[in-house]
């Protein structure tokens, strides 16, 4: 399983190459771009996908306006976004809108010199290693997984993070309860709010960014987040 913000796909021929070598099963990207300037007006993943004769969804997170504010490196004029790639049978596949936005894009946007409409939204798939989609009829989960691509908002501070990641949770438990113990959480949760970001208003804005001294972000997620346990049909289960 492979997880990458692969950054709008500016160099996608690199990009190819390397997931040709690391010859992943599955695959989570994030910040994949769809008919923008920046990025050469072509569709990503898709080109991705092709390459690597994968099965394919997507989910659009944001429409990239064109704009003169932007400049050659930021110029939209498509839509960007989350994927799952598979080179087995996705059987299913959907999206978590998430209740809280704690940067508002529509709004502020052209304030970093990004207008764009949407908000984060995370993809999930169940993906079948056997091919044989009649498996689920029978309630037999072993040889598949269910799989999260997320992106987590930068612009914010932990605490939003955290809120947005329990959307993630509540639906993977609800998996989890219905027979779906082979799960993965895969994505780009920014956790950067330590370090010299505590000092800026833009990455590190809530009471987090002092209540954690002396944990980076990650450190906190580990100890705090991804030690809890969920208990399945069978099994007790650690986040991580």
């Amino acid at each position: 399983i492979l997880q990458w913000n692969i950054e709008r796909g500016y160099k996608l021929e690199k990009i190819i190459k390397e997931l040709k070598m690391i010859n992943a099963d599955i695959i989570c990207l994030q910040e994949i771009d769809i008919y923008c300037e920046r990025t050469g007006n072509i569709d990503i993943g898709y080109e991705i996908a092709k390459a690597l004769q994968f099965n394919y969804y997507f989910v659009c997170e944001f429409e990239e306006l064109y704009s003169p504010i932007r400049n050659s490196l930021l110029q939209g004029g498509g839509v960007h976004g989350n994927a799952i790639l598979s080179r087995f049978d996705i059987f299913d596949c959907w999206v978590i809108e998430h209740h809280y936005d704690p940067f508002n894009w529509e709004k502020n946007g052209f304030k970093l010199n990004e207008p764009r409409k949407g908000k984060r939204f995370t993809i999930a798939a169940i993906i079948d290693f056997n091919n044989n989609n009649n498996n689920n009829n029978n309630n037999n989960y072993e040889n598949m997984i269910v799989c999260y691509s997320v992106h987590l908002e930068v612009f914010c501070g932990l605490l939003d993070r955290i809120v947005q990641f329990c959307d993630i949770l509540d639906d993977s438990k609800k998996k989890l309860l219905n027979g779906f113990e082979n799960q993965i959480i895969a994505g780009d949760l920014n956790t950067m709010a330590h370090s010299i970001s505590r000092l800026s208003s833009k990455f590190c804005c809530d009471r987090m960014r002092f209540f954690s001294l002396g944990w980076t972000e990650a450190e906190w997620w580990q100890k705090h987040i991804f030690d809890f346990k969920i208990q399945s049909i069978h099994n007790n289960y650690n986040i991580k």
